[in-house]
């Protein structure tokens, strides 16, 4: 992620420097044409590496999103598992009680 952060710095430090040039070649009379085409063609290029950048960025959030999604699911359903099983473990504890206190039951039976 801060990869991307640095390439859109760099991104955004070249399109001002280009823009400063183009500023510059507009003021002087001479060789502005050909200049003002190779700057607004690479100010295009980096214009469209940068939106590529925000769409990635983008889809690595809305992926990171959909993961912890499906986390928070995973630990909704483990707690209610831990909850069932919680039960389960009382009510054989208390057949066992019963057991022990009646002496004539066998453990597993349903009271």
């Amino acid at each position: 992620m801060e990869q991307f952060s640095q390439f859109e710095g760099r991104i955004k430090d070249a399109l001002e420097r280009i823009s400063v040039s183009i500023e510059h070649v507009k003021s002087s009379p001479t060789g502005a044409t050909s200049l003002d085409q190779d700057a607004s063609n690479q100010i295009s290029e980096l214009t469209a590496v940068n939106k590529q950048l925000e769409i990635q960025l983008q889809s690595k959030d809305s992926q990171e999103a959909r993961e912890i999604s499906e986390l928070r699911a995973q630990l909704v359903q483990l707690e209610r598992d831990r909850r069932e099983d919680t039960q389960e473990m009382q009510r054989l504890y208390d057949q066992l009680a019963i057991a022990l206190s009646e002496g004539t039951t066998t453990i597993g039976e349903d009271a």
